[in-house]
């Protein structure tokens, strides 16, 4: 992950297995047509290295960043508002493990563990059977 002002903030991880292949997976983290199949309405990406990601939300407000780690089928992070995202895959067996780590302040961490259930389910249930849990 790369430094930045929340590197010392608390940290939110939590894993997933997902039966896909760590590409499919890093695939539905970084495209933009991917991305709204689990998570905002609408995604737009470039999916690179410095690429920028912009997420619509259903209340039609937006969050725009820029990819900052950006390892194909290993690892990608970015700025989320003022926290910070950073997902790892690792391949095992037939599929992925993902880890997600959102650093927050302390005010924001119930409400982050909280989603992250969810959009953790919602990511596993697209991939592996095609249902968008929304």
């Amino acid at each position: 992950m790369s430094a930045n002002k929340n590197a010392t903030a608390p940290a939110i991880a939590d894993e997933i297995f997902i039966k896909a292949k760590p590409e499919r997976v890093f695939k539905a983290l970084t495209e933009g047509k991917e991305l709204a199949k689990w998570w905002p309405q609408a995604a737009e990406s470039e999916p690179k290295a410095g690429g920028k990601l912009t997420l619509t939300w259903f209340n039609g407000s937006k969050c725009e960043t820029k990819f900052e780690t950006f390892e194909p089928g290993k690892e990608v992070s970015y700025k989320f508002y003022t926290e910070h995202l950073a997902f790892t895959l690792t391949e095992k067996g037939e599929g992925t493990d993902l880890k997600i780590v959102h650093r927050c302040g302390p005010d924001a961490a119930i409400h982050v563990a909280q989603c992250w259930g969810f959009l953790k389910a919602n990511l596993k249930s697209v991939i592996e059977f095609g249902n968008d849990l929304r």
